[in-house]
């Protein structure tokens, strides 16, 4: 059983209360889903050759999905693999609003040693300071009128070096490459607020119309950056960020998305062919990269929507005919269940958290206490067994209760 210091127990302890694992501990508590972890592990080992993978976490509500994503966000990092978790809702990050997802996409980016909001500025100084060092023999070479890359304002050394190193992009990407540019142009000339600005710019933020007037001042091309942002090309930052993340070592992305709630739950037709329409660019954009593994988690919900008389709406629109054909051709090839866990399977996570419980109480679960404290638990996992609409949620929030009151 792993060891824990207090705090740590007692965080992990507070976060199983809610029904969810804390992250960092999830392999400590996990029973289980071998064969559906090793599906995931397979789709990173393709995406780290350069094909990219797409797959789909089926479960009922509480049968473990966002447990399995966090297991394999775990992986992830220990493969060399940048990760964002997004938690889909209404009220925060919603499918409707492709924007949205971005900026979550952004500040949840993580990796093994930097946590979510320092993994995406680090990329990117990562990525110019990788394009700079190359710069750096060019620089005192001839320009234009005699002047030297060094001393030329308007040198277009940054954009040669970035489609150079970057690849060539294809023309949807031309706004994060001018970002990319504009950051390298900042970085070469020492434009710090140059480059606070393309920063804040690239994670998402809105900026204020006076610093719109400073980018224009520094990047005559920003204007049209900005003005050449919209919803169409958020997907494609997926493509982009992935280039960048191959060029400074890391293997690729693994993009999770959890449904807190599942699209068939949006009362509004109009708001529910939106946001499929999102979910179908996020997917085309995915698929067509390299180096990305996309992860999805859904109820059956999201199934029995698709195999009902919805999908004539969706068949009816061009812009969704490749979504359609893949829902009718891959998806069920795409899709991993989650099957229930099994008695013992139950009685062993029991087993987990009670040895997380009395750490954070200060002691430690010993074999004499299991023994006491075992029947209670087995109790617990028939109960959970016997009772279809119950799941592992219900049992790690019950169980968790009842420690409470031993302790």
């Amino acid at each position: 059983m792993v060891s824990l210091p207090v705090q740590e127990a007692k965080r992990s302890l507070e976060a199983l209360r809610k029904g969810v694992p804390c992250p960092g501990h999830v392999e400590a508590l996990s029973v289980g889903q071998q064969d559906e972890l090793a599906r995931l592990l397979g789709a990173l080992r393709q995406a780290s050759g350069g094909t990219s993978q797409v797959l789909f976490v089926r479960g009922d509500w509480g049968a473990g999905k966002s447990h399995l994503l966090l297991r394999c966000q775990e992986e992830a990092f220990r493969a060399g693999f940048l990760a964002s978790f997004i938690t889909l809702s209404s009220r925060e990050t919603s499918l409707e609003d492709l924007g949205s997802v971005y900026k979550r996409m952004v500040r949840n980016l993580s990796s093994l040693d930097l946590a979510a909001g320092a993994a995406f500025p680090n990329l990117i100084a990562s990525c110019v300071s990788f394009i700079r060092q190359e710069a750096e023999p060019l620089l005192d070479e001839p320009c234009k009128h005699g002047l030297t890359y060094r001393t030329c304002a308007h040198t277009c050394l940054a954009e040669l070096l970035s489609q150079k190193l970057l690849g060539q992009v294809k023309k949807q990407d031309w706004c994060l490459t001018t970002a990319m540019n504009i950051l390298v142009r900042a970085n070469l000339f020492n434009d710090d607020v140059l480059w606070a600005l393309a920063c804040d710019w690239l994670a998402g933020q809105a900026l204020t119309r006076t610093e719109l007037e400073l980018m224009r001042m520094r990047a005559p091309s920003f204007p049209k950056l900005v003005a050449g942002i919209r919803q169409r090309d958020i997907v494609s930052v997926l493509q982009q960020f992935s280039g960048w993340a191959r060029l400074v070592g890391y293997s690729g992305i693994v993009l999770f998305l959890d449904e807190a709630e599942s699209i068939p739950t949006i009362s509004s037709t109009r708001a529910m062919l939106k946001a499929y329409l999102n979910f179908a660019r996020i997917l085309g954009s995915v698929r067509q990269a390299g180096h990305i593994v996309f992860v999805y988690s859904t109820t059956p919900t999201f199934y029995d929507d698709l195999d009902s008389s919805f999908l004539q709406h969706l068949r009816g629109r061009p812009e969704l005919d490749q979504f359609v054909h893949f829902v009718e051709t891959t998806l069920s090839s795409c899709t991993v269940s989650l099957r229930r866990l099994t008695y013992d399977q139950l009685v062993e996570c029991g087993r987990k958290i009670a040895g997380i419980a009395y750490q954070a109480a200060g002691g430690r679960l010993t074999t004499s206490i299991w023994h006491q404290i075992r029947p209670r638990a087995e109790h617990l996992a028939g109960a959970v067994q016997s009772r279809t609409a119950w799941t592992p949620r219900h049992f790690v929030t019950e169980w968790v209760r009842i420690l409470d009151t031993l302790l």
